[in-house]
């Protein structure tokens, strides 16, 4: 209150929104307290910094005494946050290479998606499915958001190689072209080429193996 003679309760004059005092006593606006930035309090008359709401999962908030949770601004794409009350866009976490994140305000790493088999990204932070590049040529995607070098001995000739066919030469030189959905086709159907075994698994399906 901020004035003399008062003499009742109801002469008080409450803190307004985006505010607080925690003691008794005080004469003045100024005494009121804002909260800290990644919170805020919506209702006037507030007396405990505990009353200052933080901002949720995904969101942050750089303004102190802010009044509404319309303050609190989502994460950018590419990136996500899972704790509340965050102060600075620098707390939201970047996708890791490999995935991506097309979607504001997420809150998990789950929410980061993976590239498609056959492509991958080797920077953080990506925001669109179109960031994803395809497995280069002499690599083959070996699971989400991955390509692997080719061993000795195997090759693949074209780019974005994930599970989509086997190349074998064989001991004549002839080329076969096995089309196949790696993820729908069982390891004994590709245990011999030319009546030779190949290295069975996922390998197999993926990059050709030049017989010699």
């Amino acid at each position: 209150i901020d004035v003399t003679g008062s003499d009742e309760a109801s002469d008080c004059i409450d803190c307004v929104v985006g505010k607080y005092i925690d003691v008794s006593g005080s004469d003045e606006l100024a005494d009121c307290i804002d909260c800290i930035a990644g919170t805020f309090v919506d209702v006037a008359g507030s007396d405990q910094a505990a009353d200052c709401i933080g901002c949720m999962a995904g969101k942050y908030s750089t303004a102190a005494g802010a009044e509404t949770s319309g303050t609190c601004i989502d994460c950018p794409l590419g990136t996500w946050l899972g704790t509340t009350g965050n102060d600075a866009s620098s707390d939201c976490i970047v996708c890791v290479a490999g995935t991506y994140q097309d979607v504001m305000g997420m809150t998990a790493l789950s929410d980061c998606k993976a590239c498609a088999v056959g492509t991958y990204s080797d920077q953080t932070a990506q925001d669109a499915a179109g960031d994803c590049k395809e497995c280069e040529v002499g690599k083959f995607g070996s699971s989400k958001g991955n390509c692997t070098m080719c061993p000795a001995g195997w090759y693949a000739d074209d780019e974005g190689k994930g599970a989509q066919r086997l190349v074998a030469v064989g001991v004549e030189g002839h080329q076969v072209l096995h089309e196949v959905v790696a993820d729908r086709i069982l390891e004994d159907q590709l245990h011999h080429v030319h009546g030779r075994p190949t290295e069975g698994g996922r390998l197999a399906k993926l990059c050709g193996h030049e017989e010699r």
